[in-house]
């Protein structure tokens, strides 16, 4: 993952990510951000609800 993002980096100034909530700790420890919570609704009536996350270069791992 650390190759990904260095490449991505070298080409954008950040990577944005829908992060799905077991997923969230993982990114939140490689020094991602929260930008916004989001929540869509299912043809059968359920809730998809994930975050929006951001790491800018620059932003360590914790």
């Amino acid at each position: 993952m650390d190759l990904l993002e260095e490449r991505i980096l070298e080409n954008y100034p950040k990577i944005h990510v829908d992060a799905s909530f077991p997923a969230e700790s993982m990114y939140l420890k490689r020094g991602y951000q929260i930008i916004s919570y989001e929540k869509i609704a299912t043809e059968n009536g359920d809730f998809l609800c994930y975050h929006t996350m951001e790491k800018r270069a620059g932003q360590e791992c914790l």
